[in-house]
């Protein structure tokens, strides 16, 4: 996990197509100011700092490199590769740098600037053991040039290409929209494969405009168990993560179901994270009786301030995925149930997951909605009850693999790293983690037999759940680049919601 650091808003190149530098200002972070950040990431839990392109032309450059070091983090350096040109510079420095990411673009059809090349080239050759990673961003018209620019890339000799696809946060932003450039990328991604070159998609979406610049907002180690019931020393076959906020009355009923399971108390454990709520919970939770053994962390949120431009999305800002983290974490069991604080399970819920989980080594196991007060089922694929059919994740289903009752074993969700930190609003970080773990070519059931029912709680606008539909899709499309998640997602992303969100 790395940790983006914008040192410089000065620039030697004033590319056509770059959106992170404010070239109206010349002002600088100051070297104090940069280790009091370099010394908050450490703290909340980073392990790189990646420097933003330019900050190899600032006076201060080695000490900003040492500051780095003298804080055991690894250094990602983005650089448009101008002031490599001179190799004296890139033998001083590059002891100093873990991972290059030479930016390479064109912001029309003409070439890229020859000290540009002439410094990716001495990287290339002097570095020959370290990570170097051409960089593209998609903007204004350089998604239609993209093939040449591989050819150049493999004329450096660079093995791994990322693409970087801004978002349109205003109707000025010169930033094409996602059905304009979804099949230039599509097929960029083919051709560069054909070359040899690996396409990195997966990881934490580069520049995403709506995370929180609180980084005490993804900090889990604040996290603060202040339940720990221990009524059984045997190692549990389940955890069942639960995470909530402000749903004391529902969370009451849900943890009651779960402590009347007809299962053995010694195989399950029961971890409540809760996200900061402010209506009382813990003291709800200290009043419970528990018949296994029951752990209860409380997380503080603190008061963000947004950019202006994000504002209007502070209703929606949820620390789900996060929290189901935390759970992860603290996991004894063998196998994570995740169900959430307004499911509530029948007694024969656990007993119905183990059953899949000893015939299959590699599934996932969803339980069936039923929507309360009214006892409307869910929606299934052309409303077709599923009477438990079998999906092969990496072909289809990955979409369904919802956290309102679902378990899979705690190594696979390991093996892809938990919840993903770019879902920050309600919805999606949960298919999310489904699309990863079908690449993992896992198996997924959806059993109509394994009842839960959903309570009612405050329903959200269908302009809402629209508007979050489209920011889940979006971001699942510029993490991985999957032409199939542009499909599933089409009547959502086609929706006419652009003037909405850029205004």
């Amino acid at each position: 996990m790395n940790y983006f650091l914008k040192t410089s808003k000065n620039c030697n190149n004033n590319c056509a197509y770059c959106y992170l530098l404010d070239k109206k200002s010349k002002k600088e972070k100051s070297l104090a100011d940069i280790e009091r950040e370099i010394k908050t990431a450490k703290k909340s839990g980073y392990k790189e700092i990646k420097l933003s392109c330019n900050t190899d032309i600032r006076k201060d450059f080695f000490d900003v490199l040492k500051t780095i070091k003298k804080y055991g983090l690894k250094t990602i350096l983005e650089t448009n590769g101008r002031i490599f040109c001179y190799q004296d510079f890139l033998r001083k420095i590059d002891k100093y740098i873990d991972r290059y990411e030479s930016y390479l673009n064109f912001s029309s059809n003409k070439n890229i600037h020859n000290q540009s090349i002439d410094g990716i080239r001495n990287i290339v050759g002097f570095s020959k053991k370290k990570d170097i990673i051409a960089k593209i961003v998609l903007i204004k018209d350089n998604p239609f040039f993209l093939i040449p620019i591989i050819d150049q890339i493999k004329q450096l000799r660079i093995r791994k290409l990322k693409l970087v696809f801004p978002f349109k946060l205003d109707q000025t932003d010169a930033i094409l929209s996602l059905v304009e450039v979804t099949s230039e990328i599509t097929a960029a991604k083919k051709y560069a494969c054909k070359k040899g070159i690996k396409v990195l998609t997966g990881q934490d979406l580069e520049y995403n405009p709506y995370l929180p610049k609180d980084l005490s907002f993804f900090d889990t180690k604040t996290a603060d168990l202040k339940v720990d019931f221990k009524k059984n020393q045997t190692k549990p076959k389940f955890s069942v993560v639960i995470p909530t906020y402000n749903r004391k009355n529902n969370l009451k009923m849900v943890l009651n179901k779960f402590f009347k399971q007809d299962y053995p108390k010694s195989k399950y454990e029961i971890i409540v994270v809760d996200d900061g709520s402010k209506d009382n919970t813990l003291e709800m939770v200290k009043k419970l009786k528990p018949t296994c053994n029951f752990k209860y962390f409380y997380w503080p949120r603190n008061e963000k301030k947004l950019d202006r431009k994000i504002k209007k999305w502070n209703k929606f800002y949820n620390r789900a995925g996060f929290s189901r983290n935390i759970g992860i974490d603290n996991a004894k069991g063998e196998i994570i149930l995740f169900n959430d604080s307004d499911i509530l399970v029948e007694k024969d819920c656990l007993k119905r997951h183990e059953k899949y989980h000893q015939k299959y080594p590699d599934i996932i196991v969803r339980g069936f909605r039923i929507f309360l007060p009214k006892s409307k089922p869910e929606k299934t694929e052309r409303g077709i009850r599923l009477h438990c059919r079998m999906y092969d994740l990496y072909q289809e289903g990955w979409q369904r693999v919802i956290t309102a009752n679902l378990s899979v074993r705690r190594k696979f969700l390991e093996k892809v790293g938990g919840f993903g930190k770019d879902f920050v609003f309600w919805g999606s970080e949960d298919v999310d983690l489904g699309y990863r773990l079908s690449r993992l070519k896992m198996k997924f059931i959806w059993d109509e037999n394994i009842k839960v029912y959903h309570l009612a709680h405050s329903k959200e606008s269908d302009l809402d759940i629209s508007i979050l539909s489209w920011l889940g899709a979006n971001l699942l499309y510029r993490r991985y680049f999957d032409e199939e998640i542009f499909y599933v997602y089409r009547d959502i992303i086609l929706r006419r919601l652009d003037s909405y969100i850029s205004n």
